[in-house]
This record gives C-alpha cells, structure tokens and sequence, in this order.
C-alpha cells in the first residue's frame, strides 16, 4: 500500500495549448521519420551492423506504434499539468503516480519502457516527465532528448544510478534524482518545477 503524502498546492502553472503543441509535435515526428536513413539494400554490412540496424529500427516501429496508439485518445484537460512517468518498476511507478495525483497533476501515462514514453510524450505532451535512465529499448537520455524535441515546454526529470557514467547534459534534465529518493519527494520537487519562468 502506498502512502500519499498530504497536498500542498501546485505552484502557478501556466497551461500549454497541447492541441496545438501535439500538431507541431506530430509534424516534426513525421519529418524525423522521413529522414531515417535508410541502408542501401546492396550495400555489404557486418553480422554487428546488421544487428545494430534490425534494433534500432525495431525501437523506432515500437514508438511509432506507440504514438499510433495513443492517437486516438483524448488529450489531457488543460485546467491541469499532466506527467507522463516512465520506469521499469511498477512499485515506483505507482508511487509516483499517487503522489502526483494527490498533488493535482494528471497522470497521462505510466509505461515501463523508452518507446512507450516517447510516444506518449509525442501524443500527450505533458508538462511533467519522469524517466529513469535504464529504460527498455531506449536509455532515459535517448528519451530525454526526444521529449526535448517534441515537448519543449516539459519540465524533464531522470532519476539515475549512482554508477551513471553517460552524460545527461545535452538531455538537460531540469531534475536530476537518485535511486535513494522518495517517490514523494519526486513528487514535490516536479510539482514545485512547474512554476519555472
């Protein structure tokens, strides 16, 4: 059973058009995506390469379908930020979320994997976004860097190991927690990012 710590009031918060956000962010999906390059079917390429290229594109068809996905969903209501929270844990996960709610932030999604995350961050566009930086399929700074794109606007936070050796800085994270902190104070602390100039 998770504990919900006590609500405080979310600091002022400036809501975002995210019909019109998702629109740009859809667009610039699309134009990402017509850019892949693509191999030359002729080309000779080594048992790694071709592993490397069947991933990766595995990765990209998994977040497309995600983002087909979540289409047809309405978008959050705008009289409330929303969060899309991405970790492997569902423990975590769940905490997180109840913390969040009992903050007055909607949870739009909760999904344990980097495909999964990056295509609700394109689909939602959320104001709040939490990953954890050993994801499935994606790594969080891959997350990070697509959520930088298409949801400028969300406050990104990662919560990371403390043997973390990649650098986070082109990611920009405005949060960075450790394994140690508490769903709660998570919680707090992205509440309290929103009132960010």
């Amino acid at each position: 059973m998770t504990t919900v710590a006590r609500p405080s009031p979310l600091p002022a918060w400036t809501p975002v058009d995210r019909a019109g956000a998702q629109r740009r962010a859809l667009a610039a999906w699309h134009e990402a995506r017509a850019a892949e390059v693509r191999p030359d079917p002729g080309a000779s390429m080594t048992r790694e390469e071709r592993l490397d290229l069947s991933r990766t594109s595995e990765v990209r068809e998994r977040a497309h379908a995600a983002v087909l996905e979540r289409l047809g969903a309405p978008l959050a209501a705008s009289d409330r930020p929303a969060a899309v929270v991405a970790h492997r844990h569902g423990w975590l996960r769940q905490g997180l979320v109840a913390q969040l709610e009992a903050l007055g932030v909607e949870v739009v999604a909760s999904v344990e994997d980097g495909a999964d995350a990056v295509g609700a961050v394109v689909v939602a566009q959320p104001d709040l976004l939490l990953v954890e930086d050993r994801l499935p399929s994606m790594r969080g700074r891959t997350v990070l860097l697509a959520a930088r794109r298409y949801a400028p606007h969300a406050v990104r936070a990662v919560q990371v190991g403390d043997d973390v050796v990649e650098d986070l800085s082109a990611a920009e994270p405005a949060l960075v927690f450790t394994r140690a902190t508490r769903p709660a104070d998570m919680a707090g602390r992205m509440a309290g990012a929103l009132a960010r100039p």
